[in-house]
């Protein structure tokens, strides 16, 4: 394929011949796919300047008719997306592209598009908490490697997908054989330089964390040395290499030793002004604030997150936003500013609100299309279809009632527990106190949670009851969330607990259950 200078000219950036020839990698149909690669490989860039031209390459894509770059370009920028904590766009340009690959006369380009719009969906639904519908995408990425000729490097990625929603379902043993399956691909199809440093390198920080999770900081650490030892080879990149001292830094972290997180963290942030990502920037800001109030010092801590509000950026990372306005809530709480405590906690509330409602939203896209698939074969048995799609509607329904009286319950707790705090002041404001008590009424509490649940789940607490009835009420409200399919984050949010202290519900659990298996895969199937 000859460099065409009067199409290319058209762009508003420039690349070289040279640049056009080295870019000639993996498959492609047209010029403008090569120009696809060497934009989104080019790393003089930031992610905020390849989206732009990533769009300008689409719309020339459509004007000049060449349907594989206009697929191409979508599901680059889909992944560009994903990086820059834009999930929700992500998902759709992801859909967006899936249904234009499908439409691309080469099938071997089509099936290899294919492929990485699934991963990217996958991984994109693993990040906002939906492992399963994550899960079902990589399976049908799977589905078109038999029609690819080297299926290596797609495989790997698959693969690691799937590690990585296992590792948020709590799935450690499934996540080590994943992430194994991945280092043997590498090792046996992978041999290029630039594709060990993409491949290698994340799977060894996976493998990191997966330990991580598990308190063996030794092995951990040894892992991320690894990875270090590879990155010392590669002196120009930056990427990877902010990646190692951020995982340093939060292991570091959970070790209390804070002089060495900050080393790494400062490092971190260093590089990520480098490449210009703003997202890794305030996760870098949002990782010195943790830090700080785990040293105590509450005033630096809150100046740094407010300083994240303020920032546009975040706006777009409603996860991040999230932790931000919690922390600062708690802080206020300590402070006694309870007029911005509740300030900050009624934008916490909201948050979680909407990241439920975009979850429904998703879940519920994702039935009605189970639905249409299902409609197909209506004639065949029209009877128990209508029958399966009620039972449909009313479980998702009253999983609608669950979720809004768990936030609920959840909200009536922390409120309680701030009354409480109100009552013990020498001279409490009574209009405040009114107020909260006025909120408090119009909550629900957990035994109304547990009363929705329940509908949902009619046998789930009974077993419980009368297999193991020294399970505790908290005990029998973290093991419901799990069944709902909430992760350890999440329970800590609505319990008001640590993530340290639901780890430890979690071990007790399964210690008074006698279960050798995953407690979510166990969970799940009672």
């Amino acid at each position: 394929m000859k460099f065409d200078k009067d199409l290319l000219n058209k762009l508003t950036f420039k690349i070289t011949e040279v640049d056009f020839e080295k870019s000639k990698k993996g498959i492609y149909c047209d010029d403008l796919d090569i120009v696809l690669i060497y934009v989104f490989e080019d790393g003089s860039i930031d992610h905020y300047e390849r989206l732009k031209r990533l769009k300008e390459i689409k719309y020339l894509a459509k004007k000049e008719s060449i349907p594989s770059s206009y697929a191409y370009a979508l599901g680059l920028s889909s992944a560009v997306l994903k990086e820059i904590g834009q999930i929700n766009f992500a998902i759709e340009t992801a859909q967006k592209a899936v249904k234009m690959f499908k439409l691309v006369d080469n099938e071997l380009f089509s099936n290899s598009g294919l492929i990485f719009c699934y991963t990217i969906l996958g991984k994109s639904y693993n990040h906002i908490g939906l492992q399963k519908i994550g899960l079902d995408q990589f399976q049908k990425a799977m589905e078109y490697l038999q029609y690819i000729n080297e299926p290596g490097l797609q495989s790997f990625r698959i693969y690691e997908g799937i590690a990585e929603c296992y590792s948020e379902l709590g799935n450690h043993k499934k996540t080590f054989v994943y992430l194994n399956n991945c280092l043997e691909i590498i090792k046996n199809h992978i041999n290029q330089p630039d594709n060990i440093l993409a491949t290698k390198i994340p799977i060894l920080f996976k493998i990191a964390i997966e330990y991580r999770k598990l308190d063996n900081y030794k092995e951990c650490l040894d892992y991320l040395k690894k990875a270090d030892a590879i990155l010392e080879i590669y002196e120009n990149d930056v990427i990877h290499k902010e990646q190692f001292h951020r995982q340093m830094c939060t292991t570091y972290l959970i070790m209390n030793r804070f002089k060495k997180a900050e080393n790494h963290l400062n490092k971190a942030i260093v590089l990520s002004k480098k490449q210009k990502n703003n997202y890794n920037i305030l996760q870098g800001k949002y990782l010195l604030a943790e830090l700080m109030i785990k040293q105590g010092q509450q005033k630096g801590a809150l100046s740094i997150l407010l300083s994240i509000l303020n920032n546009t950026d975040a706006k777009e990372n409603k996860h991040l936003l999230s932790d931000v306005n919690k922390n600062l809530a708690l802080i206020y709480y300590e402070t006694n500013d309870l007029v911005k405590m509740a300030h900050h906690f009624k934008i916490y509330g909201e948050l979680l609100e909407q990241n439920y409602s975009e979850k429904h939203q998703i879940m519920t896209k994702n039935k009605e299309e189970a639905i249409d698939r299902m409609m197909v074969e209506i004639d065949m048995v029209q009877k128990e279809k209508e029958n399966q799609m009620l039972k449909m509607e009313i479980d998702y329904k009253n999983r609608q009632l669950a979720s809004k009286a768990l936030l609920s319950a959840s909200n009536r707790n922390f409120l309680e527990l701030i009354l409480i705090k109100l009552e013990k002041i020498a001279q409490p404001d009574r209009a405040i106190i009114q107020v909260f008590n006025d909120r408090i009424n119009e909550t629900l509490n957990w035994e109304d949670f547990e009363k929705r649940f329940t509908e949902v789940h009619p046998t789930f607490i009974k077993k419980l009851d009368t297999n193991k009835p020294s399970l505790t009420p908290t005990e029998i409200r973290v093991a419901s969330l799990i069944k709902m399919g909430c992760d350890t984050l999440e329970i800590a949010h609505f319990l008001w607990v640590s993530n340290r202290g639901i780890e430890q519900h979690r071990y007790r659990i399964k210690k008074k259950l006698g279960i050798q298996e995953n407690l979510t895969t166990y969970l799940l199937s009672i």
